[in-house]
């Protein structure tokens, strides 16, 4: 699939172990979509910095997931995770304060619980965040009906999980045929596997 601005997804969300279910599932449904995921992993280079590949994948994604559900205190440090919130700024401010092209830009701004950002973000509220509960289901629903009015046609949210989860099924299998390590699927691997699968199994 062609990359272009008002088919990529910017998903601005955390990378550790504990959330990768939920990035799994969203860089399916972007991709079942009919839109490509970007995130600063499709960006394997250390030249540039961490900030610098973020307002690069901003200027060049008409779309912004934003999950907002990872600001409990870090264990060590005693602080909060505020890369989500200020990531999800720089998109904001690039709607409002940027060339013509992004007053196109749209947002979608995900929270684990219904009303948890009006304790540490309440400068959004209006703008209706919408909770998965940390579940994939409703995860993959969510970004699917939010991407819905952009296409002509897309299967339910419950279709599109059911689909996930033949996917996850089969991924072993497809990892074993593709020569790649299960335990050692790089991102790219990933995003390669997914849009491979959805191409091969689309009726």
């Amino acid at each position: 699939m062609k990359e272009s601005y008002d088919s990529n997804v910017f998903i601005n969300c955390p990378f550790d172990t504990e959330y990768a279910p939920l990035l799994e599932a969203a860089i399916f449904t972007v991709y079942c979509s009919g839109f490509l995921p970007r995130t600063t992993k499709n960006i394997n280079d250390c030249g540039p910095t961490r900030i610098e590949k973020i307002t690069y994948l901003i200027e060049n994604c008409q779309f912004g997931i934003h999950d907002l559900s990872r600001t409990e205190l870090d264990e060590v440090n005693g602080l909060p995770r505020f890369n989500m919130p200020l990531e999800l700024g720089l998109f904001l401010g690039a709607k409002r304060f940027g060339a013509p092209k992004h007053k196109s830009k749209e947002t979608l701004i995900l929270t684990e619980k219904p009303h948890a950002h009006q304790k540490y973000l309440s400068d959004i509220a209006g703008q209706d965040p919408e909770s998965h509960y940390n579940e994939v289901k409703k995860l993959v629903t969510l970004i699917r009906d939010w991407l819905r009015p952009k296409v002509e046609h897309m299967p339910s949210g419950s279709i599109l999980f059911k689909y996930y989860s033949t996917f996850r099924r089969e991924l072993p299998s497809i990892c074993h045929s593709s020569q790649l390590d299960l335990n050692e699927l790089s991102y790219a691997d990933f995003c390669e596997v997914v849009y491979q699968w959805i191409k091969n199994n689309n009726s």
